[in-house]
């Protein structure tokens, strides 16, 4: 079978100089690697640096939440509200400033970063070999398991895919797609060849209607390909019931309301465009 790799061309942030990141990953990868979640946590409240991390601080056992929260948390990618609406607490407008919330959650603003990136993709992989090996019994079958791995995240998807073929000696395309325009139909940025197809997402919203878009995309165009059971998800931002079914690593309980249903609102809570200024550090308490 021929494959297509499609190489996505994206801007990564790196967040420090390049000289400054190679002292940080080699330092990194110098020492004993954490073991349990409580080190990691550790490490991170009492100032440690994110770039200090890398996948094998996780090996053997899956992250935790609470792991994951922090880690967003220090990229500014986070917030949830804690206890219920008071007024001493402000809460999150939406870029849309109809609806409020009581969470926000930015996954590129941590994907964009290639160390962290790696580290959650591995977290997908965990999750997906888990899953194969439980449901086929057979080891071997995960390197004739998936031929493309389709996200719209072109930081997850891509990173994934070259775990997978690193790991594996196994071959795996790549293509992103891309929701289309005032409810357009979604577009893929390549062909996708006949086989097995994994479906890889950052975030799920709300519910999983992209999802079935993204599926309706793909065999429309190849109604050969065979998609996967499960899309597999880095975070879920609610925990409102899905039409798909997904493997989830994270799932949060974010709500949005329309303004004038805001409960916040009605308890005197402040209201902050989560994405303006230094709200998302005021929305945590961080000053």
């Amino acid at each position: 079978m021929l494959f297509f790799v499609f190489r996505c061309k994206v801007k990564i942030e790196t967040g420090k100089s390049s000289s400054s990141l190679k002292k940080l990953n080699k330092k990194a990868m110098n020492r004993k690697p954490f073991t349990i979640a409580d080190e990691v946590l550790s490490f991170l409240r009492d100032g440690g640096n994110v770039f200090d991390l890398n996948y094998r601080d996780f090996i053997n056992r899956s992250m935790t939440i609470d792991e994951m929260r922090i880690i967003f948390k220090k990229r500014k990618a986070i917030w949830e509200r804690q206890g219920e609406p008071c007024a001493e607490q402000p809460h999150a407008i939406l870029s849309n400033p109809e609806f409020h919330s009581n969470g926000v959650i930015y996954t590129e603003e941590v994907l964009k970063y290639p160390a962290l990136c790696e580290i959650f993709a591995e977290e997908i992989v965990k999750k997906f070999f888990a899953e194969e090996f439980t449901e086929q019994k057979d080891l071997s079958f995960t390197k004739k398991s998936i031929d493309t791995i389709v996200s719209y995240s072109p930081y997850l998807g891509s990173e994934v895919a070259r775990i997978i073929k690193k790991r594996f000696n196994h071959e795996v395309a790549f293509v992103l797609a891309e929701q289309g325009e005032a409810g357009g139909p979604v577009k893929l940025s390549a062909k996708i060849d006949n086989g097995k197809v994994l479906i890889v997402q950052d975030l799920i919203p709300n519910g999983s209607g992209i999802i079935s878009e993204l599926k309706k995309a793909i065999l429309k165009q190849n109604p050969s390909v065979e998609i996967l059971k499960h899309a597999y998800v880095l975070v879920h931002r609610t925990n409102a019931p899905t039409d798909n079914p997904l493997i989830v690593c994270f799932q949060l309980n974010i709500k949005n309301v329309l303004y004038y249903e805001c409960p916040d609102c009605k308890n005197g809570s402040k209201g902050l465009i989560a994405q303006e200024g230094n709200n998302i550090n005021i929305l945590n308490g961080i000053k």
